[in-house]
Order: structure tokens, then sequence, then C-alpha cells
């Protein structure tokens, strides 16, 4: 799978008055999809298959934004854009408002909000199982729908001191139209692949706290999201809610920074998040095929995405040595990547036991890569 896009665009800021910032611009863009591409061809034969997609689409943009300054105070960003999709003899157009505001309570606190409707014409559509992501970007036809997004937000903004700043932040998005594979779907050397996907709902919700130490010898930040993202589909899962494949309940990560000497710099960075929910078999049904000596396995599935891959670690160290020569700014960097050797599984696949006597399978063990 490939897309290939060739994007024009300009964009113009405007400053009516000290108070007004107006920014506009307009975009356009020809996208071209490799879907699912699979060719075979056997020199020694006659065999030669090739399956797969190849789609078009044009998408169209256009902006006006206002960054308003009404007080000391109170500052707002209004905005409007037209978006339009044209493919399979179909166009579609929507318009995506957007507000936002920042209202300074005194010289350390500050509250800021905001709403965005948004719709996207281009689809990513994750396989859920836990081999070799198969992710895929489709574009909104005459069969799938663009999909539609609302997302409100609201946060504090609070100095502490002259040297930290502490931001927490809330907010709550949901929208239609969302895209995903049905139970059992074809998805290689598929020529439709659109007969494959459901239609149903998704939300999101949860909080993101960042502290930032902004100057001294020791600098560096500390931000942490817990969050909840989920999606339901009437022909999925029983028709309840299941998380995303990208749901990630807790997501932690610290940069640090320290100034050794003027020339030597040492900086660190810890990653943590919770594992991809992924969909996993509980268990392996036998049934006989029609030849006596033929035995066919087939997993057993429950709940979508039901299962979490480990939690994802990583230290990444890095010293930095700074010289100047001729009036240049040079630097020397040595990192080290993974630090802690924490091996985070990229898929998971399942290796045949088979018995030794009967030479038929036994048991499924699942290996991680």
């Amino acid at each position: 799978s490939g897309v290939r896009d060739y994007t024009a665009k300009t964009d113009f800021t405007y400053y009516p008055n000290s108070r007004h910032q107006l920014r506009m611009g307009a975009t356009a863009t020809q996208h071209n999809f490799e879907i699912g591409r699979v060719t075979f061809n056997a020199t020694d034969s006659l065999v030669n298959f090739s399956a797969g997609q190849n789609l078009d689409g044009t998408q169209l943009g256009i902006y006006l934004n206002d960054e308003w300054e009404i007080d000391s105070r109170l500052k707002v960003n209004i905005g409007m854009r037209g978006s339009a999709f044209y493919n399979d003899n179909r166009l579609y157009a929507a318009p995506e408002p957007r507000l936002s505001a920042r209202y300074i309570i005194n010289k350390r606190v500050s509250l800021k909000a905001g709403y965005t409707f948004m719709t996207q014409y281009l689809h990513l559509v994750s396989n859920s199982g836990a081999s070799l992501p198969t992710d895929i970007w489709y574009p909104s036809d005459k069969d799938v729908r663009p999909q539609r997004m609302n997302q409100v937000a609201g946060g504090v903004t609070w100095n502490i001191g002259d040297k930290f700043l502490l931001v927490n932040e809330l907010f709550y998005k949901w929208g239609n139209n969302q895209v995903d594979y049905r139970d059992g779907a074809q998805i290689f050397g598929n020529n439709n692949l659109s007969q494959e996907f459901v239609f149903g709902k998704a939300k999101g919700y949860g909080n993101e706290i960042y502290l930032e130490k902004k100057t001294g010898v020791l600098r560096g930040w500390i931000g942490y999201s817990l969050m909840w993202s989920w999606r339901q589909f009437d022909s999925i899962n029983g028709g309840k809610q299941f998380p995303s494949r990208f749901d990630r309940r807790h997501d932690f990560t610290f940069v640090g920074v320290w100034d050794i000497t003027k020339k030597w710099t040492f900086s660190s960075v810890v990653v943590y998040s919770t594992g991809n929910a992924v969909t996993l078999p509980v268990g392996r049904t036998f049934f006989q095929g029609t030849s006596l000596d033929r035995l066919f396995v087939a997993p057993i599935y429950t709940e979508r995405n039901g299962f979490r891959f480990p939690n994802y670690q990583r230290i990444d160290l890095n010293f930095i040595y700074k010289w100047q020569r001729k009036n240049r700014d040079n630097d020397l960097t040595l990192s080290f990547y993974n630090a802690s050797n924490r091996r985070n599984p990229y898929f998971i696949y399942y290796k045949e036991i088979q018995n030794k006597t009967t030479g038929l399978p036994q048991s499924f063990q699942a290996k991680q890569v």
C-alpha cells in the first residue's frame, strides 16, 4: 500500500491593526492511492496473479482565521475553514468552524477553552490483530462517507514563581462515520476493499498535565496524560463499545537537561505508555477436512481489542559537547537509544506445537517480536 500526493498551497497574513491578525489561505491536493496490492509472477510456470486497488481523489480547502485581542486580558481566535473532496463521481463539502479563547486572571494564572469541528476525508483503517500492523489510507467515495469529529477542550496555565510552568487541560471529542474492518475481513488482494468496512461512532476524553522548569542549570519537563479512546459499531463486539487500537490509558514522558559545564550537557528522555489494544484468539477449534488425513485449525475470537500489548518503556541518554571556533557554534552528540535494553513488542504471532507421536497440532504458543 502507498500514497502519493501533489499539493499546491498559499497562505497570507494581514494586520488590520495592532489587535487583529488575519490569516487566510487555500490548498489543493491530488491523492493517488495504491491499496492492498499483491502481485505474484512465477517464471517457471504460467501462474501470474495481481490484485488490489488504485484509487485517487482531489481535496480542496480554504480558510480564514482572526486572532483578536479584545483587551489586555481576553484574546479570542475565530476561524472558519471550508473543505471539499471529489472522488468516484461524488463531491463532499463541509464547513469547519473553530473558536478558542484565552483569559488572563492575573500575572501568573490564565484560562483557555476551545471548540473545533473537523471533517476527515482520508481514512486510516487499522487491523486490530496482533500480527504485523497493516494500516492503510482509504479515500472517501460513494460508499465511504467522510468522518466528522467535534472536540472541546479547556485548561489552566499557572506560572509558579519565575522558573516553573504548570499546565492542565481537559478534552472531550466525539464523532461518527468512523471506519473499521468487519469481523473476518479479507484485507490482502481485495479488489473491492470498501465492502469489508463497517461504520460507527467514536469518542475520546482525558486529562493532560504538564510541568516545566524553564531556566537554570537543571531544566526539563514532565508530562502525563490519562486518556480513554472508544469505538462503537453495531456489527462488532455485539454493539458494545471497545477501546480503539491506539487507546493508551497512561502516557508519561520525562525530559531532563543538565548543563554540567559551559561545554558539557547531559540530557535524558524517559517514555512510558500503556500498550496498544489488540484482538487475540482465546482458543482453537479443530475440524476434519474432506480427506481423513486433513485436519483444519481455526482461531476462536471473543472481544474486539480485548487484550493489551505489554507496556511500552524507553530511556534515551545523550551527552553533548559544545564549542566555538571562528564565531561558529558547534556540537558533538553521543546518544544511547533504549539504554535500559527494554524489548518492546512490535507484533505477536503464534507458533504451532505439534504432537510428536501423531504429528497433529497439540497447542499454540504466543511469540512476540
